[in-house]
């Protein structure tokens, strides 16, 4: 027993990790990956701006830096021995007083094992701590894809107002020209229904701009009026190239899947012995009897007759296999989701650069034209309006291809910075569904 005390008091003396400090390091460490930087005033200007603003206002994060230093102090509890337990009896002894019975014992494994546990715990939390920067870039990424496409639908609702405003103008003209029977009556009717139709579909984006402004609302946690956003979406630099290797060695959840294959392991080897011992205790007997003490030592085990403990190391076995395939699984979905941003990346920007370069100067310079044409009346009023809603599909059409480019590019980033493969892949497959179905 004094042997078992002596390891207990050394193995007491362990480090431990003060909870308090684990939060700002894991913002430090999350800076040092991302475009985190809570140095920053905070404003709605830029996507990192928004970032920062979200981490001054969203409480939702702010309880999750807590749970890091919960995970830090359970290290402390988790990486100690087991107390000992100290049992006194006492009873009536007539006329040579009292009898008193003291056992102070200690678990065997509560002890051995504690190097073992320790190991274990410390794997615990380095995975804790991992999830804990990793929700930081996700929270980051999530920031700035809300932001990107509030800025988008706030600048496809102005598109679509400046039409609107052309077409009610073109449509008074075109009224008079009606009333003064210069026409015939279904140039007016044809003109009515464009109009119709383009507020209606202005009705419907300023419905998509609402919501993604809600959304952005909810992720920065504090409210957010259309107005505090940017008129249009800010030039992006190309990202930096990085190899795949690159990607998994910096992954924050395949580092959070190896330490979880590393605590399987030492859980299957402490089940080992653990499913023998569980239940073996030693340590100290005294007994007081006529004034005088009896000491002596005692010991207590379990005899493994109806169960060896076989199966418990056999779960223990399986649950080491199973983190190993999760590992393989997540090395798969981080290797997609690189590729389907990179290829979204690429196809989107090449889209939006067709579009500036070619598609935009081509329909401005065809509505100037059908402006020309119109004012010496060799072109009607409906023209007129196809020319400025030809116009408006362009802008529409290279605002798509920026959103998506800048979603994608964001995705990119997200895994570089060791962010999760999931919502970075989900949002470039949902970006690339988009395009395909046609965008706007």
């Amino acid at each position: 027993m004094s042997a078992l005390v002596l390891v207990a008091s050394a193995l007491a003396g362990c480090a431990t990790v003060e909870p308090a400090s684990v939060a700002p390091a894991v913002i430090a460490q999350a800076s040092e990956r991302s475009v985190l930087d809570l140095s920053a005033s905070g404003s709605l200007e830029t996507p990192q701006a928004a970032v920062a603003l979200a981490m001054a206002h969203n409480r939702d994060i702010a309880g999750d830096l807590l749970e890091v230093g919960i995970a830090a102090a359970e290290l402390n509890t988790r990486s100690r021995p087991l107390n000992p337990v100290m049992e006194v009896v006492s009873l009536p002894g007539g006329d040579h007083g009292r009898v008193y019975d003291v056992d102070l014992r200690a678990s065997v494994m509560g002890v051995i094992a504690t190097p073992w546990r320790a190991r274990q715990a410390r794997a615990v939390y380095e995975a804790e701590r991992s999830d804990a920067v990793l929700r930081l870039i996700d929270f980051s990424a999530d920031v700035q894809r809300a932001w990107v496409s509030a800025v988008a639908a706030k600048q496809r609702q102005d598109l679509y107002v400046r039409i609107i405003s052309a077409a009610e103008a073109a449509l008074v003209v075109a009224e008079e020209l009606d009333a003064a029977g210069n026409r015939a009556p279904i140039a007016l009717v044809r003109e009515q229904n464009m109009l119709v139709t383009i507020q209606l579909e202005e009705g419907a984006a300023r419905l998509a701009a609402e919501n993604a402004r809600a959304v952005l609302e909810q992720v920065l946690g504090m409210p957010v009026a259309l107005e505090d956003l940017p008129d249009q979406l800010p030039a992006q630099a190309m990202p930096a190239a990085v190899s795949t290797e690159n990607i998994l060695e910096a992954s924050l959840l395949l580092a959070r899947s190896r330490a979880e294959v590393e605590a399987a392991a030492r859980a299957a080897g402490l089940e080992n012995w653990g499913s023998l011992l569980d239940h073996a205790e030693i340590g100290l007997a005294a007994e007081r009897e006529d004034r005088e003490w009896a000491r002596g030592w005692m010991a207590e085990l379990s005899f493994p007759v109806f169960d060896q403990g076989q199966h418990r190391r056999a779960a223990a076995r399986l649950r080491a296999e199973q983190a190993l395939e999760r590992y393989a699984a997540l090395v798969t979905r981080i290797e997609l989701a690189w590729s389907t941003a990179s290829n979204v990346h690429n196809l989107a920007s090449e889209q939006a650069s067709r579009f500036e370069q070619d598609l935009l100067p081509a329909s401005e310079a065809m509505l100037d034209q059908t402006l020309l044409h119109y004012n010496a009346m060799q072109v009607g009023v409906f023209d007129l309006l196809a020319a400025f809603q030809t116009r408006t599909r362009a802008g529409l059409s290279w605002v798509d291809a920026r959103e998506a480019a800048d979603l994608a590019r964001i995705s990119l980033d997200q895994l570089a910075a060791g962010g999760s493969p999931a919502a970075a892949g989900d949002a470039a497959i949902s970006m690339a569904s988009q395009s395909e179905a046609g965008g706007h």
